[in-house]
């Protein structure tokens, strides 16, 4: 089992890179999904039977490493489909959702609070009452 590190590691200089790049929000999000998730899901029975379940990866990166970047590779790509569709084509989330079912059932079997990602359903009823 892993254990968790509870920390975020980027290299001296990389955030630079990352934000010439626009990519530093998946960057940190990718590597939050290491220290979040990998402790107690990576080596999970649930999701190696999803990863089983599927031919597909959501990066060459996540088929070459994916005892280790499996998880970190898919979540961003978990989060986009589910909560920020206006971000990415239809087209792509369609064929997200049809080349890795069992990998996005198995983050929404775990019922995440991705507030405020996602605004929690009693703050949304406070917010039409004031």
């Amino acid at each position: 089992m892993r254990r968790r590190n509870r920390n975020l590691l980027i290299h001296t200089g990389q955030s630079d890179l990352y934000v010439r790049d626009g990519i530093l929000e998946e960057t940190l999000v990718h590597e939050a999904s290491h220290t979040s998730l990998d402790a107690l899901h990576a080596n999970s029975s649930g999701w190696w039977a999803a990863q089983e379940a599927e031919d597909e990866f959501i990066s060459t990166y996540a088929q070459d490493f994916s005892t280790r970047e499996d998880i970190a590779e898919f979540f961003l790509t978990y989060l986009a489909v589910l909560h920020l569709e206006d971000r990415i084509p239809e087209a792509l989330v369609d064929e997200i959702r049809a080349a890795i079912p069992n990998r996005m059932a198995y983050f929404d079997s775990l019922k995440f609070d991705l507030y405020p990602l996602v605004p929690r359903p009693s703050l949304a009823i406070k917010r039409l009452h004031r």
